[in-house]
């Protein structure tokens, strides 16, 4: 039996939550080869100092709104890292859940034991494609 096949076998529960695991790491990963760390900390840091200060003049609404651009203008530096990351990885998600989904619905309906199974799993598989 193949490690695949062992795997597989699993119960279903189990294989979407290494898969889900594995799909996060692949994620995790990614973002930190794309992104420029150093860069990215810089700009959160600068956040972080613009909400203390924009707490400490609440009051004052012109300053607050020139703080606020300010802040508006950091968030869309940070805003194409993000966007980089999406794209690189949505696709392949979409992709390894879809092959999964089918995978399992397979394997589900190769194991159904009576017909009255094997046309509720048909019913779901079409209630999912809808």
């Amino acid at each position: 039996m193949s490690l695949v096949t062992s795997f597989l076998a699993l119960p279903s529960v189990v294989v979407i939550g290494v898969v889900a695991l594995l799909v996060s790491l692949f994620s995790m990963f990614t973002w930190k080869l794309v992104t420029d760390q150093k860069k990215m900390k810089s700009i959160q840091d600068q956040q972080k100092k613009m909400r203390e200060d924009m707490k400490k003049y609440k009051d004052n609404p012109d300053k607050m709104m020139k703080m606020q651009k300010k802040s508006m203008e950091l968030s869309m530096e940070i805003l194409p890292q993000t966007m980089k990351i999406m794209l690189i990885t949505l696709i392949p998600i979409f992709m390894v859940f879809n092959w999964l989904g089918q995978l399992l619905l397979m394997l589900n309906l190769c194991q159904a034991k009576s017909l009255l199974q094997l046309l509720s799993l048909r019913v779901l598989h079409q209630v999912i494609l809808l």
